[in-house]
């Protein structure tokens, strides 16, 4: 198996990811390539792939995982 060795990526926090993803949308142009229950959306945007993903506490399947900004 490989170690990853970086990740590449700019991360914004928003005290509402409505309005995000609304001024993604609306004043940059990227365009809404779906939806995962209203939480979390997914933008083409230009050559390059945008995901607005909010956080979240555990899971049954993972309950020592938690989501969250640092």
């Amino acid at each position: 198996m490989s170690l990853v060795t970086g990740i590449g990526g700019i991360f914004f926090k928003s005290r509402n990811p409505p309005d995000l993803a609304r001024w993604y949308r609306e004043v940059l142009g990227a365009e809404l390539f779906r939806t995962y229950g209203g939480t979390s959306a997914v933008f083409r945007f230009g050559v390059a792939w945008l995901l607005l993903v909010t956080g979240g506490g555990p899971t049954e399947d993972k309950p020592d995982i938690t989501f969250e900004m640092p």
